[in-house]
Order: structure tokens, then sequence, then C-alpha cells
């Protein structure tokens, strides 16, 4: 059986150890400063990947919302062309192509018919 004084120690050496083991294996690093050297260097790495990829994705942002807008300006184009057609009219809708003809009518064979 142990003694209540062992107990007291053997519970005083394990509370010590559980405090003094982390203690001492911070503080006792003799490469403390070179680690800290190295894990100040692969944060400012990881910093600028992340600041060079946050510049990406506001470029790729800024093209895309741009191609968007075109896009939009496009359709409000072809919509008032739509819109204004007369009738027996259609146009060619290539960008930036206003270009009414006449609507000639179709044979069988996709050329248009010769004129009686």
């Amino acid at each position: 059986m142990k003694t209540p004084f062992k107990q007291k120690r053997l519970l005083f050496l394990a509370a010590f150890l559980a405090i003094a083991v982390p203690l001492f294996a911070i503080s006792y690093g003799r490469n403390l400063n070179r680690t800290l050297r190295t894990l100040r260097n692969e944060l400012n790495a990881d910093y600028q990947q992340i600041d060079k990829n946050r510049d990406r994705l506001t470029e790729d942002y800024e093209k895309q919302r741009q191609k968007m807008i075109d896009v939009m300006k496009q359709c409000n184009e072809l919509s008032l062309m739509l819109y204004s057609q007369k009738q027996g009219f259609t146009f060619d809708a290539r960008p930036q192509a206003f270009r009414p003809h006449r609507q000639q009518p179709q044979c069988g064979d996709g050329a248009p018919c010769p004129p009686h």
C-alpha cells in the first residue's frame, strides 16, 4: 500500500511535469529564433499568395462583369431592332450591324426562288 506521503509526492511530480514540460519545450528551444523566422517567412509567403489570388479574382470579376454588360447592351439593341422591324423585313443581327433587307421567298433547297 502506498502511503499518503508517497501519493502526495507522486501527485506533485505529475503536476510539476505537466506544467514544466510544455514550458521547457517553449523556452528551451535553441532554434526558437530560427523557427519563428521560418514561420514568419511562411506566413508572408501565404499572405502574398492570397493577395495575388485576390487581385486575380478581382480582375476576373471585372472582366466577367464587363462581358455581361456588353451582352446586355447587344440584347437591348437586338430587342429594339426586333420591336421596330417592319412587316416583311428581317435584320442581320450581327454585332453593330443594322441592315434591313427585304425578305425573299425561299425555294425547297433554301436558295431564293427565281423571280417570276
